[in-house]
């Protein structure tokens, strides 16, 4: 058994293996293995030439915490039929996270078809996302019409895309910090499925919203809704009711705590109308803890110390007890012995606390880390404090 990255020879087989588990068609097969990846993102094992498993480590810039840090979305986790129920996947995803390592990624994300399946390798679910469900009739009185729409090209709107993105995300963590290429491959992902992006313009002419959709089996899916202003919300959602005449009812995602199913006209008697559910959606996973802590910068007038003791199966460099000192906002975090650490977890506690998932009150109520020094609760609730995050990348 090899395992290895791959290289541009091997990549006709893992399509194949891909196409295999996941029935991808045509052209996004060919367009997302030829022009989005890169084979030496690609981690695979060989056994006797055959590749046996392999998966992807897509690379991004992902917002957290107010930091911007270098992460691994691991995609397409693909065992091989003929080599299941052999342990390739553990050996698979332990290989990526040594891989992630070496490339200086601190934290990984991971969509999971199972959020307890990943939650054994350290990822823990650490995003959700509410889903609107909507009968178009209940639009009608929300929305308005404001504003000009235009098809949209990404190499041209890129910049007016990026400016309504940042400016809907400014009260969010964990979002990707998208680049003109991270663009470009989203609209042709839409395209290829089938889809429409529209830009909506002020009158005069300034970017104030898009919308990405679909049209399929009655209803207007939308795979992403972004906006500045409360008017242009309200014109995109104008927008969607316009297609009343082609579908009865409209699904588009949102971040949790967002509050238009208060605005949106319902019915109780003789049942309620509307659907909004909360639904998992990414989780993440700390990969070196050092590397995260540090790569973070806090308000300079935070000066603080703790120590911790973090335990990993699969990441041998972070099991132990870390001392972390805060001098004008910037940590400084070295591995320790023989000292009485003020917090214990694993690296699955600790990922949701760093990921803000969950507030350090939650994660003590929950039994996921244990506090030792009681009078260090303040300082840690400085440090690991509750975020909302949002995200919505799909590879």
């Amino acid at each position: 058994m090899i395992i290895r990255r791959l290289e541009k020879k091997d990549m006709d087989t893992a399509k194949a293996l891909w196409r295999y588990a996941f029935e991808s068609q045509e052209p996004f097969c060919s367009w997302y293995f030829d022009e989005v990846l890169v084979p030496e993102n690609l981690v695979g094992i060989f056994i006797e030439n055959d590749l046996a498993a392999c998966l992807q480590l897509n690379p991004y810039r992902l917002w957290l915490n107010g930091n911007s840090f270098d992460t691994s979305y691991v995609v397409g986790v693909i065992t091989n039929p003929a080599y299941r129920h052999r342990g390739l996947t553990k050996e698979l995803m332990t290989a990526a996270m040594i891989e992630m390592n070496h490339k200086g990624h601190g934290v990984s994300i991971l969509m999971p078809f199972d959020t307890s399946f990943y939650s054994t390798y350290g990822w823990e679910l650490c995003y959700s996302q509410l889903r609107y469900e909507i009968p178009m009739d209940m639009l009608k009185s929300f929305g308005h019409s404001q504003g000009n729409f235009t098809a949209v090209n990404a190499k041209d709107h890129w910049d007016a895309l990026q400016s309504i993105y940042t400016a809907h995300l400014k009260k969010y963590h964990g979002y990707i910090q998208r680049t003109p290429k991270d663009w470009e491959v989203l609209v042709q992902d839409l395209r290829h499925d089938g889809g429409y992006s529209y830009l909506l313009v002020d009158d005069t002419g300034a970017p104030a919203g898009y919308i990405f959709y679909f049209l399929k089996d009655g209803a207007l899916n939308v795979r992403e809704l972004a906006y500045n202003s409360y008017w242009a919300k309200k014109s995109l959602i104008h927008f969607i009711y316009r297609h009343k005449s082609q579908v009865s009812k409209a699904v588009w995602p949102a971040p949790v705590g967002d509050l238009d199913f208060l605005f949106l006209r319902d019915t109780i008697k003789p049942t309620h109308t509307n659907i909004i559910r909360v639904l998992p959606f990414m989780a993440g996973r700390v990969i070196n803890v050092k590397n995260a802590l540090e790569t973070c910068r806090y308000a300079k007038d935070i000066n603080l110390s703790f120590s911790m003791e973090i335990s990993d199966t699969y990441c041998p460099w972070n099991n132990g007890i870390f001392s972390v000192i805060i001098k004008d906002g910037i940590p400084t975090v070295q591995e320790t012995k023989d000292i009485q650490p003020d917090l214990s977890c694993s690296i699955n506690g600790f990922s949701r606390l760093f990921f803000g998932a969950v507030s350090l009150e939650q994660a003590l109520f929950a039994d996921a880390v244990q506090l030792h020094t009681r009078g260090h609760s303040k300082n840690l609730e400085i440090i690991f404090q509750q975020r909302n995050n949002f995200i919505n990348e799909y590879f």
